[in-house]
């Protein structure tokens, strides 16, 4: 009796089913849970990749072709993983001098003022004591579209991120300051899961 044997495009569909179900899981572990660390949800992803191989091996239809499967469900976590972690977003500001002691910018695009500490910045801004506007970029980090990381990268083409000797901070005036360090303009994560939080990042 010949041996059973899932047709093409059935194999086709469940392959890509298989993946699927393996990028629906990144999204779960990463996106909804918040699980970033590559050892916890990297160590679940293989579980799940075990304990499918095992209930295919189960089935008739599917114990002699256990690999491609576990192959399509791992590379769905993948690639889902590459496309919506970590996804870097820069944003340029035109900004407005407010005062160079201390150095204080501001912009139209939103209400809080930016108080810089960097002493290249100041000595850039020296030199042109006439210029009165300045261009800032913005950098965030997102994974599956929610914000979890914002800084200021540069301003006049002045490292600030990287400068360890840099500082920034957002204040919505002289007085009270905007601790959580993100540019409300670039915090578009208005998605359901981006609310949803199991513990508080530092």
């Amino acid at each position: 009796m010949p041996e059973a044997s899932p047709s093409r495009n059935y194999r086709v569909l469940m392959l890509g089913l298989f993946i699927l179900s393996g990028a629906l899981t990144d999204f779960l572990f990463v996106g909804i849970l918040k699980i970033i660390w590559i050892w916890i949800y990297g160590a679940a992803y293989l579980a799940l990749a075990m304990t499918l191989e095992s209930k295919l091996r189960s089935r008739e239809l599917w114990k002699n072709h256990t690999r491609w499967p576990v192959t399509a469900f791992l590379l769905g976590c993948l690639i889902s993983h590459l496309f919506f972690v970590n996804h870097t977003r820069e944003e340029v500001f035109p900004m407005q001098v407010e005062s160079r002691e201390p150095l204080v910018l501001k912009t139209g695009e939103f209400p809080e003022l930016l108080y810089v500490t960097s002493q290249k910045l100041q000595k850039n801004l020296t030199e042109s004591p006439n210029k009165k506007e300045t261009m800032m970029v913005a950098e965030s980090v997102n994974d599956y579209y929610c914000m979890k990381s914002f800084s200021i990268k540069s301003i006049e083409g002045v490292e600030i991120k990287n400068d360890k000797s840099s500082t920034w901070t957002l204040r919505f005036n002289k007085v009270g300051i905007f601790t959580n360090k993100i540019l409300p303009s670039m915090d578009d994560s208005s998605w359901p899961w981006c609310k949803i939080s199991f513990y508080k990042s530092n």
